[in-house]
């Protein structure tokens, strides 16, 4: 788990997850960030992403189990808020929003050594941060829509991604987290006029009723998910504390969302 220092802190943190416990929270000496970070593991690696404080372009870093690599920075590409990251067979994905007022959506891969040039993603546009996701074998991209605050969705074959679809009964107003149970697609997002959270599974053909979150959860950011061993993790702030709350999913339910009291955060935190 990475995540942003609370209030006006730029400090970003990590700690593991091990024997069902999460590691004491350390902070990063060489990096630093005003939005939320994005983590993904490919290829036996952990890979981060994150924008720095007073620079708009992307940089990138990864955990080998041992320690993480120095920050290096992207020139070709930049954001306003924070970028996703997902995995496509052996490929990591990076996917962003534009800069200086550029809504459009741009993505990029990673084949272990290189990064491939930025490409627009076919006329897609956001509100937030895009987020990414597998299941099944397949790469997901969610999004709110710039043009009319709509939850989309779209999938990746191969180079380019299906046309974009909307899901009109789930509205949010900061945007989506994707992540797998396993075999199912999960989406979780915050409500549009309440902070509850909400969830939903794609099957691969058709996407389930949203449901509300059990136990109450109830954040005013966009959740992180992610799955690690055969288990779904999510992590929120949650509304009107600054603390940071996980559930794990497992065999058809959430547990009971747990605090961790030694770490807070002003933005979103990411998990892989």
């Amino acid at each position: 788990m990475v995540w942003k220092g609370v209030d006006d802190e730029t400090s970003l943190w990590w700690s593991t997850y091990t024997g069902g416990r999460w590691s004491e929270q350390r902070a990063f000496s060489d990096r630093s960030t005003r939005t939320s970070p994005a983590l993904a593991a490919s290829g036996g690696k952990v890979y981060m992403a994150w924008r720095e404080p007073g620079d708009s372009h992307i940089f990138w870093s990864a955990y080998d189990g041992d320690g993480w690599t120095s920050p290096r920075r992207l020139d070709d590409r930049r954001t306003e808020t924070s970028p996703a990251l997902g995995v496509s067979g052996s490929r990591l994905v990076m996917a962003w929003r534009g800069v200086d007022g550029d809504t459009g959506i741009y993505w990029s891969t990673f084949d272990g050594s290189r990064w491939s040039d930025q490409r627009s993603a076919g006329g897609r546009a956001t509100a937030g941060s895009p987020a990414l996701g597998s299941a099944a074998g397949k790469l997901y991209m969610a999004w709110l829509e710039a043009a009319d605050g709509g939850t989309y969705w779209s999938a990746l074959s191969g180079s380019s991604w299906s046309s974009p679809e909307q899901l009109p009964d789930r509205w949010t107003t900061t945007g989506p987290a994707l992540g797998s149970d396993g075999s199912r697609l999960v989406m979780v997002w915050k409500g549009a006029v309440e902070d509850n959270v909400f969830w939903s599974v794609f099957d691969g053909s058709a996407w389930s009723a949203q449901e509300v979150f059990p136990h109450g959860a109830a954040t005013g950011l966009v959740p992180a998910l992610n799955s690690r061993k055969g288990s779904l993790f999510m992590v929120w702030r949650e509304a009107g504390d600054s603390h940071l709350v996980w559930s794990r999913y497992g065999s058809g339910q959430w547990s009971s969302p747990r605090t961790l009291d030694d770490r807070r955060t002003g933005t979103s935190p990411a998990v892989a």
